[in-house]
């Protein structure tokens, strides 16, 4: 039976449990560069859901800044059928590929909108919306009441989902549904957080200015002056960062979830009405 015609199964929280991908030195196909090497050193990763509901697919990765700092970077996407065309192309691709493998009616396209990212599990401090849109291709080929299975449509990785561990009263369910409180927050974009943050380097450089013999440190800079040039860093952090999204990966048609990341686990979900 579709996957597609089971909403009870599928429509649920999950945990991605596993990723059949040989190497993320870039980034992951759960969770994009944030499971990267240089996004496990820098956020180790405390949790990974794929939610799969009837308002939508949301993605979510849950993480720490330098082990510290609890924050969550989110992909809310939607879904819709893969055109037969699409499918046909993608069976062909498929079947070149080594081992061949199969793609299943199954198939279908994932919109997904801009990443957020939250600082604090619930992005009260702060919620961010950075990086672009970007569209994965799911297919599902395994559904039962405790785990699903599915492939990248384009580059075949596998996923293992389980929505036992995230049912009510589970170890997982409370986490599993936080993603909903960054929801109900209004991000700030990069066109509001990066001025704020080159004025406030700037005026912090101009009072560091002033501590001529203040907390000196070498090549001429005070601490004043440091803080601002780290602040200046973060804001062209902020305009160049794609979110997580392997941009590299999306352009070229492959499953790497962004949150993210590409995109983060990949999901599905009914259009709206």
């Amino acid at each position: 039976m579709s996957a597609l015609a089971r909403p009870n199964a599928l429509f649920r929280f999950a945990e991605v449990a596993y990723v059949g991908q040989t190497s993320s030195r870039t980034a992951n196909a759960a969770g994009g560069k944030y499971r990267g090497a240089l996004g496990r050193f820098v956020c180790p990763t405390d949790a990974l859901f794929q939610h799969v509901l009837a308002d939508g697919a949301f993605n979510v990765v849950h993480f720490r800044f330098f082990g510290l700092i609890p924050a969550a970077a989110i992909l809310r996407g939607r879904w819709r059928r893969a055109s037969s065309a699409t499918l046909e192309a993608l069976r062909e691709r498929a079947r070149a590929a080594t081992p061949p493998r199969s793609v299943t009616n199954n198939l279908v396209s994932i919109d997904f909108d801009a990443p957020l990212l939250a600082i604090g599990r619930t992005g009260k401090p702060l919620c961010l919306r950075i990086g672009p849109r970007s569209t994965v291709q799911l297919d599902t080929t395994y559904l039962d009441e405790r785990i699903r299975i599915a492939r990248g449509g384009t580059s075949g990785t596998p996923f293992v989902l389980r929505m036992d561990s995230c049912a009510d009263g589970r170890a997982l369910a409370e986490q599993a549904r936080l993603y909903e409180q960054v929801l109900e927050r209004r991000p700030l974009g990069k066109r509001s957080i990066v001025p704020v943050l080159l004025a406030a380097a700037a005026a912090i450089w101009r009072l560091g200015s002033r501590g001529a013999g203040v907390g000196r440190l070498p090549l001429g800079l005070t601490l004043g002056k440091l803080a601002a040039v780290l602040l200046a860093a973060v804001a062209a952090a902020v305009l160049r960062s794609t979110g997580g999204i392997d941009v590299a990966a999306d352009a070229a048609g492959i499953d790497a979830a962004a949150a993210g990341t590409g995109p983060l686990a990949p999901g599905m979900a009914p259009d709206p009405p």
